[in-house]
């Protein structure tokens, strides 16, 4: 029998100019059902900006993540990561970006998996002349917040959904907020036919978190 094809939405908060990821959440989801992983990580800086944007702080980080670094779970996630077929986030380069540095920091590269952005896939979806930019007026990349609005994914079906996936998620620029907002949106357009079938069934099993 072959193994259930299963999908991984993500998202990072880093901490700013030197690139280390403060927090990861990501969702591991098959036909049979879903677990959620959040995670937060010591650093050494965090840029007053990155800060005002995710609302981490040093010393906030250091409580939450009882001084565990991401180089210490560097090894678990890769593990998660590359059993993964698929990946799911928005602007999905940008973490990748930030993965790549932790795990060649910690000996390990980038696994090979094909990546859904529902920024770079949704752009004509989503912009149908709403989101226009240049002089050819081409669809830009749009927000989270306008991918969210197309599909009508409510915050308040975020947060039900990061309830359940990971016990909390309160809004946008928490990394357990964007990650499941990145998967309700790609399921979404998986329905409305705007990218193909990535995965057959959401299941029904009650998903879980750790």
């Amino acid at each position: 029998m072959d193994r259930e094809r299963t999908v991984l939405a993500f998202d990072t908060e880093a901490s700013g100019h030197d690139g280390r990821i403060c927090q990861i959440s990501y969702i591991l989801m098959d036909a049979n059902g879903s677990r959620g992983v959040n995670r937060y990580f010591s650093v050494e800086e965090m840029d007053p900006r990155a800060e005002k944007i995710h609302g981490l702080s040093k010393e906030k980080l250091k409580i939450l993540s009882g001084g565990v670094t991401f180089q210490e779970a560097a090894e678990e996630i890769w593990r998660d990561f590359s059993g993964a077929d698929m990946w799911i986030g928005h602007n999905a380069a940008s973490d990748v970006g930030f993965l790549r540095g932790e795990w060649e920091r910690a000996g390990l590269s980038v696994p090979d998996v094909p990546i859904l952005c529902t920024m770079k896939s949704l752009r004509l979806a989503v912009s149908r002349g709403k989101y226009l930019r240049g002089g050819r007026r081409r669809p830009k990349p749009p927000s989270l917040r306008e991918t969210m609005d197309h599909y009508g994914v409510t915050d308040e079906a975020v947060k039900t959904a990061c309830l359940t996936w990971f016990g909390g998620g309160d809004g946008p620029h928490d990394a357990r907020f964007d990650a499941a907002a990145a998967l309700l949106c790609a399921l979404a357009a998986q329905e409305a036919g705007d990218i193909p079938l990535f995965l057959d069934a959401t299941g029904k099993k009650a998903p879980h978190r750790q």
